[in-house]
């Protein structure tokens, strides 16, 4: 898939054609489908696999407190410049 994608980019680069960069944006689009699929079924299967017990040593906390740690690292920060400040 990603060959096939790289050759139409090279084929519309040469040509600049309508018709090569329409192919190009459906391998494109037809790709990004299918790394989201893919994407999507290896979390659901981590997902499905997580325990809270001992054995696993916990995976099921690990993960979230992974998460909820992703989640704190990002503040908001407020934009304090007033109209016609230069920085």
């Amino acid at each position: 898939m990603i060959a096939q994608k790289r050759k139409a980019r090279r084929r519309w680069d040469q040509t600049r054609d309508s018709q090569d960069k329409t192919e190009l944006n459906n391998l494109a689009q037809q790709l990004r489908r299918e790394i989201k699929e893919l994407t999507n079924d290896s979390m659901s299967t981590y997902l499905r696999e997580l325990t809270n017990d001992n054995n696993t040593d916990y995976s099921l906390w690990k993960a979230t407190k992974k998460l909820t740690d992703l989640l704190c690292r990002f503040p908001y920060q407020e934009n304090t410049r007033e109209l016609g400040q230069e920085q």
